[in-house]
C-alpha cells in the first residue's frame, strides 16, 4: 500500500522523472496521475521527463498523449538493460557518463593495441593515481603477497604502492590473484626445491604478460618435463584444471516456502558488484557514535 501523499512528495522532490511508457502504463489511472505531476513540473521550465518506450508504437502513444509522443525518448526495443541504463545516465549524471565513456574508450583502444615486449629494466614507475585503497582490496593484496612471499619477498607497502599506480587496481589484482593461485596449485602438486619454485613463479608471471612459449620453455628449464604443459592448463582455466577427489558439500535441508521468503529478505551478497562493507560502516558510524 502506497502511503498517502508519498507520490506527491516524490514528485515535488525529484529532479528527473523516468517514465516507462508501455501498453500497461496507458491502461492504469494512477500512472496517469504521476505523469500529470511530472508534466506540471516540466511546464515550470524544468526538463524532468525521461520517457522510455517499451513495446509501444508511436500510434499508440499519439492516441494517449500527442505532446508526450513528440518528446525525444529512449526505446527499449533492441537495446540491452545496460545500454538503456547508460542512455539514462547520460542525461541524469553526465559526469558519470563521461567516466563510462572513458572506460569504454580505454577497452576499445586496448583491444586494438599491439602487444610489445619491453625490457623490465627500462620501465619507469608512474605516479600514484590513488591516495588510498578500500579495505576489501587491501585484504586481497595481502593474500597475494603471502602466497608469493617465498619467491617474491616484498613489503606490504611495496605492493600497495604498486597497485596505487595502476589506473584500474581491481583488474590488476585479479591477474595477480590468478598468478598466485596457479603458482600455489602447481607447487602443491609437486615436490620442488627452492630453485624450482622460483622457476614456476617466473613461468606463471611470464604467462600473465603474454610471453611466447619459446621463452617460457627457457624459464621452465629444471622443472619436471610436463611442467610447462600443466602450468599452461592451470593458467587457461578459471577453475582448477586439476583437483582432488573428496567428500562433497553436505546436502542442505529442505525449507518451506515461508523460510525461503524470509531468506530472500536477509542481507545476501550480490554479484558481480556488491556494496563494500567499509562504505556501509561509514554510513552507520554516526549513529554508533551517537549511542556511545
Amino acid at each position: 500500500m502506497i502511503p498517502e501523499g508519498s507520490i506527491d512528495k516524490g514528485l515535488s522532490e525529484s529532479e528527473f522523472g523516468l517514465v516507462v511508457l508501455s501498453p500497461d502504463f496507458l491502461r492504469k489511472d494512477w500512472t496517469e496521475y504521476e505523469l500529470r505531476g511530472l508534466v506540471a513540473k516540466e511546464i515550470g521550465n524544468r526538463k524532468v521527463i525521461l520517457p522510455i518506450w517499451h513495446n509501444l508504437t508511436r500510434e499508440q502513444l499519439l492516441a494517449y498523449s500527442p505532446p508526450l509522443a513528440d518528446k525525444i525518448a529512449l526505446k527499449s526495443n533492441g537495446a540491452s538493460i545496460v545500454q538503456t541504463a547508460c542512455r539514462i545516465i547520460s542525461v541524469v549524471r553526465p559526469d558519470l557518463f563521461e567516466k563510462i565513456q572513458r572506460r569504454a574508450a580505454f577497452f576499445a583502444a586496448e583491444r586494438k593495441a599491439p602487444t610489445i615486449m619491453y625490457a623490465v629494466a627500462k620501465l619507469k614507475f608512474g605516479p600514484l593515481l590513488h591516495e588510498s585503497l578500500p579495505l576489501n582490496v587491501i585484504s586481497r593484496i595481502r593474500l597475494i603477497r603471502a602466497a608469493l612471499f617465498g619467491v617474491y619477498p616484498r613489503s606490504m607497502q611495496f605492493w600497495l604502492d604498486g597497485f596505487k599506480r595502476d589506473s584500474h587496481p581491481s583488474r590488476e589484482i585479479r591477474i595477480w590473484e590468478h598468478v598466485a593461485a596457479c603458482f600455489l596449485e602447481y607447487c602443491y602438486m609437486n615436490q620442488l626445491n627452492k630453485e624450482q619454485t622460483h622457476a614456476v613463479y617466473a613461468v606463471v608471471v611470464g604467462m600473465s604478460v603474454g610471453m611466447p612459449e619459446t621463452e617460457l620453455q627457457v624459464k621452465a628449464i629444471g622443472l619436471p618435463p610436463d611442467a610447462l604443459e600443466k602450468l599452461l592448463l592451470l593458467w587457461s582455466h578459471r577453475e582448477p584444471a586439476f583437483d582432488i577427489t573428496g567428500p562433497s558439500f553436505p546436502e542442505s535441508y529442505s525449507i518451506t516456502s515461508d523460510e525461503q521468503e524470509r531468506l530472500h529478505k536477509i542481507d545476501i551478497e550480490t554479484f558481480p558488484h556488491d556494496v563494500p562493507d567499509d562504505l556501509i560502516l561509514d554510513l552507520i558510524q554516526p549513529d554508533e557514535d551517537t549511542k556511545t
